[in-house]
């Protein structure tokens, strides 16, 4: 357990979920910081999910990983080697199928599907340019 979230954090946070809540097709809601339980060992908070508008995590203390389709850590001093890459690990080791990574510092953002139990890359951006994706919906996310 760390410190939490600095202002820079707490802000790009909010703006992803905006973001991300205006990409969102019918049926799917962003929520977070949200318990994740990974398994019967393990709980991890990530800074925002993509889930079913089914299930209603605002009730839910902890959310099952298979209710998951997007997992989004934003990266910051205080918690930066875990959220690149002991959360990755743990998050596609569970089949999440896809996970954002955005650094405000950088700024730098990834998107990644897990593929044989593995994260791999399908989209980045930096400096400038903003992060496009095309799947699992349509979102474009400005970094600047």
């Amino acid at each position: 357990v760390g410190p939490g979230p600095s202002e820079a954090v707490k802000q790009m946070i909010a703006r992803a979920r905006t973001a991300l809540g205006t990409a969102l097709p019918e049926g799917l809601q962003v929520v977070g910081p949200v318990a994740l339980r990974m398994g019967a060992d393990c709980l991890l908070v990530p800074d925002l999910v993509v889930m079913r508008a089914e299930a209603d995590a605002a009730a839910e203390s902890v959310v099952d990983a298979g209710e998951v389709l997007m997992v989004v850590e934003v990266v910051g001093p205080e918690h930066g080697a875990v959220d690149r890459s002991f959360k990755p690990q743990i998050y596609a080791r569970a089949r999440l199928p896809y996970m954002v990574l955005l650094d405000h510092h950088t700024p730098f953002a990834s998107a990644s599907m897990v593929i044989s139990g593995r994260y791999h890359e399908y989209a980045r951006a930096s400096g400038a340019e903003a992060l496009e994706l095309e799947e699992p919906f349509r979102l474009r996310f400005p970094l600047r």
